[in-house]
């Protein structure tokens, strides 16, 4: 039987901006205004915009919001690259705020990959920024040059395994495939917000939005997003590019990297 579905308090839109020729897809809530001041929302690793729905309909005030999907992820364009690198971010951010905030400042909050990116971009535009969020960007961990190499050759075997296919990702079959693994992850999650009751098998194609379960974890992709040691997005540049590196998939429990096994 179907549970009821989570009722959206606060509607968003989407936006396509042309941002260093990637059609970047960025989500939206509430309408810009002389006495609002701009809330942009980063998501991280394995997440998209439209996970930020329960937050923003948890927010006491009608902000004006601004999350977009990180190249690589949900509806934003990659440009058929197999890696993306944590500089990257910061000027797809730079442009971003040129588009939508040019000449006021921000309040930034990150989550995860997004907060070290908030965290970094804060570090390098503080004039941007009027009120900086970190959720569980716990930065990266300490490693030292005697590692670079090896961590080169991984990053290069996995860069061949992408091109080969072996590290394809796969579509959920059905809404009710996206809850269970959304439940395997948190238990916690509510039958609403989840989308589905975990007995159910019904189609996956895009539901709508009140259905967030298809709409963050089926939304997700990324290239070479599989467990700990895909070259996906940052990845890439952490785990092999510099001595001090960040592994999105090893980070605590509520990043269970294994759900890029299941879905795009």
């Amino acid at each position: 039987m179907m549970s009821e579905m989570y009722q959206v308090k606060r509607a968003s839109h989407s936006e396509f901006v042309p941002i260093r020729n990637l059609s970047y897809h960025v989500r939206v809530w509430g309408e810009p205004g002389p006495d609002k001041i701009a809330l942009v929302l980063l998501h991280g690793w394995m997440d998209v915009a439209a996970s930020y729905q329960f937050v923003v309909d948890a927010l006491s005030h009608a902000h004006y919001v601004i999350a977009p999907d990180w190249r690589g992820f949900g509806q934003t364009s990659t440009s058929g690259a197999d890696n993306f690198w944590f500089p990257d971010y910061l000027a797809d951010l730079d442009f971003l705020l040129d588009h939508y905030a040019p000449t006021a400042q921000v309040n930034l909050v990150g989550h995860s990959m997004g907060g070290n990116v908030a965290m970094l971009y804060a570090g390098v535009r503080p004039e941007r920024i009027r009120r900086l969020v970190n959720l569980e960007g716990f930065g990266m961990p300490a490693t030292t040059p005697d590692q670079a190499a090896g961590r080169y050759v991984k990053w290069i075997d996995e860069l061949k395994k992408l091109h080969r296919g072996e590290m394809d990702l796969k579509d959920y079959d059905s809404v009710a495939g996206v809850a269970r693994r959304l439940m395997r992850t948190n238990p916690r999650l509510s039958a609403d917000k989840r989308g589905a009751s975990p007995d159910e098998d019904q189609p996956a194609p895009e539901r709508r939005q009140g259905q967030l379960a298809g709409a963050t974890l089926g939304a997700a992709k990324c290239p070479g997003q599989v467990g700990d040691s895909g070259p996906c997005g940052a990845q890439s540049l952490q785990r092999a590019a510099l001595p001090v590196g960040r592994n999105p998939g090893n980070l605590p429990s509520h990043h269970d990297s294994s759900a890029g096994r299941g879905g795009r």
